[in-house]
């Protein structure tokens, strides 16, 4: 594993526990990615599912509400995550196998009808590398969908850390543009659409802290505590109101 992604997995393995509890907009997504999935498949009967980042299980979850029988392969670099997502309401355990590895490693089976991926690719310094990886192994049957977050994701946090002069603390999000021409690049795009999700905290630093619970931080930019009070000083007074931007794409291989 290469060092960012190292850094990252440590960053989701050290906040694993917390996640869960602090991630309303991962498990809300989940729900709309999987119902736009399904709705994409011609049957649900006996589906092979790959989920690349399956975190603590939201979107397997969510498939096996759909598809009782399906049989899923989650991926993940952190195996606190995987072992969350194993025991996690909702989850098949006799149908659900885990897979503690980086997903650039995986290779996908063939006989795979559905990679799904809820909320990992915003995490990925080389997206048309991997996109390229996912379509080369995937059958012109098998159906890609995965939600992330776009650019206006945080806009309220950002503006604050650009005001104290600190770096900002997440990852660089990407254009709602510029994801749908990777898809294009690489596959038929079936179903693309934006979600905002607004969020509200009564204070700056339980916004901060919501974001730390989930693990979502830049690892090549940690907030120390003097920028973390700099960064809080910097918001509007009262209560924070921000967004997560999500994207939700899917499609399969061009023929």
């Amino acid at each position: 594993m290469d060092p960012l992604n190292q850094k990252v997995c440590n960053n989701f393995t050290r906040h694993a526990q917390t996640y869960m509890e602090s991630a309303e907009c991962q498990a809300q997504m989940a729900h709309l990615l999987v119902a736009e999935a399904m709705r994409l498949l011609p049957t649900r009967k006996h589906l092979k599912v790959v989920d690349l980042g399956v975190g603590t299980g939201f979107v397997s979850a969510e498939v096996f509400k759909y598809a009782p029988n399906a049989e899923i392969i989650g991926v993940d670099f952190s195996q606190k995550m995987l072992e969350l997502a194993q025991n996690a309401p909702g989850i098949h355990p006799d149908q659900f196998t885990p897979v503690c590895d980086d997903i650039f490693n995986f290779q996908i089976p063939p006989d795979t009808d559905l990679c799904i991926s809820g909320f990992t690719f915003q995490w990925i310094a080389q997206v048309p590398a991997l996109l390229t990886r996912i379509a080369a192994q995937l059958s012109p049957r098998a159906l890609f969908a995965f939600s992330t977050l776009g650019a206006d994701t945080f806009k309220t946090l950002h503006l604050a850390c650009i005001e104290a002069g600190v770096p900002y603390p997440g990852p660089a999000f990407t254009s709602f543009d510029v994801w749908q021409k990777l898809f294009r690049d690489h596959f038929q795009l079936d179903y693309a659409k934006e979600i905002p999700f607004p969020i509200h905290f009564d204070t700056p630093f339980d916004f901060l802290r919501s974001i730390q619970k989930t693990g979502a931080v830049n690892p090549h930019h940690p907030l120390t505590v003097k920028a973390l009070r700099t960064v809080i000083s910097r918001f509007p007074p009262g209560h924070v109101a921000d967004t997560y931007q999500t994207l939700i794409l899917a499609g399969r291989i061009r023929h």
